[in-house]
């Protein structure tokens, strides 16, 4: 049985609601992925601040996957990483995307509640080899037909 945190909304309102929120989390992500690239020439050298637009991209994917799990009325997911599991069993997400997804949400949540524990070199490190699950992520929800 697929249910979602909300409550129940009827088939009426989720033919209008789903393409315009779909459409809007297509933008954001659109806007996320294109921003990536500068995020990693920028962050490549020690700079304040990587830390939080690291989680803030991280965020956005985590984000964007509740909003698919709610509206196409999933369980409601334990944890962030979670969230991306439920899309790959749901068929939404390919599976070998599971890995890196789950990882990158343990990740963002290591640099959310343990920031004086990670290594900056470590950050460095997720930033020129990470971004791509990011935007494997986004193109895949992007490029869904909805």
């Amino acid at each position: 049985m697929k249910y979602c945190r909300s409550t129940r909304s009827t088939k009426a309102e989720r033919e209008v609601v789903a393409p315009a929120a779909s459409s809007a989390a297509s933008t954001s992500l659109e806007s996320v992925i294109d921003v990536l690239p500068f995020i990693g020439r920028i962050y490549a050298g020690v700079a304040p601040g990587r830390k939080y637009h690291l989680v803030i991209a991280v965020e956005c994917c985590i984000d964007i996957a509740n909003h698919v799990i709610a509206s196409e009325n999933y369980r409601f997911p334990r944890d962030n990483v979670d969230s991306f599991a439920m899309l790959v069993a749901e068929g939404i997400l390919p599976s070998e995307s599971r890995e890196p997804l789950e990882a990158m949400a343990r990740f963002r949540n290591r640099l959310v509640h343990l920031y004086w524990d990670v290594d900056d070199l470590r950050i460095h490190d997720y930033l020129q080899e990470g971004l791509s699950d990011i935007e494997s992520f986004g193109n895949a929800i992007a490029g869904r037909e909805w």
